[in-house]
């Protein structure tokens, strides 16, 4: 089973994308920021496949995305970026830069994240 890890701090959001998600039998992990994301890739090897917000507290999504490219099994685990901010040309090179394969815009339509997952053989 393929595992999905989504980076969230907004748990409404979370809530509706895991139970989503778990319907397409993708086994799927969430955590509520920046820093209980990277804990749970560090110590975990499953991961195939990361959502990631941008703007959360503490750790945002740039920093979180860098971080990931720094652990060697997750150097080529396909990430994609869901925010509101994205908008210009300029903002999502920032975040293709910061490590992101995919950049959706909330709120995330299911059709263009299931796109995105059959793209990268996740379904």
């Amino acid at each position: 089973m393929k595992t999905i890890l989504i980076i969230e701090d907004n748990e409404a959001l979370s809530e509706v994308v895991v139970l989503t998600l778990k319907r397409f039998g993708l086994a799927v992990i969430s955590a509520k920021d920046g820093l209980e994301g990277l804990t749970l890739l560090r110590s975990r090897g499953d991961i195939n496949f990361i959502l990631c917000d941008i703007m959360m507290p503490e750790v945002n999504g740039y920093e979180v995305m860098k971080s990931i490219r720094c652990i060697d099994r997750y150097r080529e685990v396909p990430i994609v970026v869901a925010t509101a901010k994205l908008g210009t040309k300029e903002e999502m090179e920032r975040c293709f830069q910061a490590g992101a394969n995919y950049c959706l815009f909330k709120p995330v339509l299911l059709e263009n994240l299931l796109a995105v997952l059959e793209k990268e053989k996740m379904l």
